[in-house]
């Protein structure tokens, strides 16, 4: 009976908020109106010749404090032809230094969609595969460790 008496007042409370009137997404106001200081810079990062950006949601600083790490997705938005089930064979981890000059890559056929990244003080890379669960070809265990250091 006690939950009957206590549900009574949640509805009423309830339909009484369908009229009521709730502000929407254009309504609310940005938190800062000042102008954005930053300023982007087309191409900044040099991929090799041929190579286009893939979707990018890793971006690390290196333990230099200078270079900078992305995880990227092949050119596309996944490294997986899921028509084929092929893997792409470009390496999905990069190195950029303070110049935008690649230095290094690696992780080709590993990852299917590169989501995270992460730097550790030994200057260990880690990324995250954000559809691991999918059951196709096998290529590696995430996360994906490398030391950043070893050819």
């Amino acid at each position: 009976m006690k939950s009957i008496l206590l549900a009574a007042p949640i509805a009423a409370a309830a339909l009484g908020l369908v009229g009521a009137n709730v502000p929407t997404q254009s309504d609310v106001k940005p938190t800062n109106d000042a102008a954005n200081p930053y300023q982007s810079i087309e191409n900044y990062f040099k991929l090799p010749a041929g190579r286009t950006w893939g979707s990018t949601s890793a971006v690390e600083i290196d333990k230099d404090g200078k270079s900078i790490w992305v995880a990227e997705r092949c050119g596309a938005n996944s490294c997986l032809d899921r028509a084929s089930g092929q893997m792409s064979n470009l390496p999905t981890v990069l190195k950029f230094d303070p110049s935008g000059k690649l230095v290094k890559s690696f992780a080709e056929g590993l990852l299917i969609f590169p989501h995270g990244i992460f730097v550790d003080r030994e200057g260990n890379v880690w990324v995250t595969d954000g559809q691991d669960n999918a059951p196709l070809p096998a290529r590696g265990r995430p996360p994906f460790q490398s030391n950043a250091n070893s050819s």
